[in-house]
């Protein structure tokens, strides 16, 4: 694990840009650190989200939209978070980009 700048990616048509306003860390990342990986696919992309590591931890976060995919209705300026019993594919923006 490390803390790492990255750049700010671009959404795809189906995609949402979230600016993150607070995140958590979840119990199953923890796990991953201390004697991962488990569920981090490491040698072939997942089949959801198509990556591999490295990839960036944490889908217990809220924030506002900042940017939308061409294909997405206009939700810009809302607040929201991401629920964390949602499969991490409905937010491929942010499942390891």
């Amino acid at each position: 694990m490390r803390v790492a700048e990255t750049d700010v990616p671009t959404p795809g048509p189906d995609e949402v840009l979230v600016r993150v306003a607070y995140c958590g860390i979840c119990g199953s990342d923890l796990h991953e650190y201390a004697n991962g990986p488990h569920a981090i696919p490491t040698t072939a992309p997942h089949p959801a989200s198509g990556v591999t590591a490295p990839l960036v931890l944490g889908h217990e976060f809220c924030g506002t939209v900042a940017a939308l995919g061409s294909s997405v209705a206009s939700r810009r300026g809302r607040r929201g978070g991401h629920r964390a019993e949602l499969p991490l594919q409905h937010l491929p923006a942010l499942s390891g980009r």
